[in-house]
């Protein structure tokens, strides 16, 4: 028999299973920086290198665009915000002078420097924007420089 505490329980359980699927879709669908902001939270910066990696072209094409400025409000996250604009911008440039999609980029060069990334611990101060800018860059030169079959 099942006490008003078990099903508490079994409540409490099922809300955290639906944010935590939320919170994994809005990962691996390059919305966590989005995500993390519209709860109030601070954005690491792997979150968005995650949105480079992982948005769908057409996400990351607003980005370039702009993207939608309401859902990053203070100083830091709005020079994140630029940072991706730009790279987002070089992804689509670098795909259509290789004659790949911006897909294959994410996934062959970006998804390399997402799984590399030294994370800062938590609490320590993060180093801002350029990093990545500067990572991002030198993969994708790379990338330009090797023998990728185009």
């Amino acid at each position: 028999m099942w006490s008003p505490l078990d099903r508490s329980r079994n409540r409490h359980l099922s809300i955290q299973g639906r944010q935590l699927v939320r919170e994994c879709e809005s990962f691996l669908s390059g919305q966590y920086p989005s995500f993390l902001q519209t709860r109030g939270l601070p954005v690491p910066e792997w979150a968005w290198l995650s949105l480079l990696v992982h948005a769908p072209t057409d996400a990351l094409v607003d980005q370039v665009a702009g993207g939608p400025a309401r859902q990053y409000r203070d100083h830091l996250n709005v020079l994140w915000r630029g940072a991706v604009a730009l790279l987002a911008q070089e992804l689509v440039i670098v795909a259509e002078r290789a004659g790949c999609s911006v897909g294959e980029l994410q996934r062959d060069v970006l998804l390399r420097v997402e799984l590399g990334w030294d994370r800062t611990p938590s609490g320590a101060p993060g180093t801002g924007p350029s990093r990545v800018v500067e990572e991002v860059r030198q993969a994708l030169s790379r990338y330009r420089g090797s023998s990728h079959p185009r």
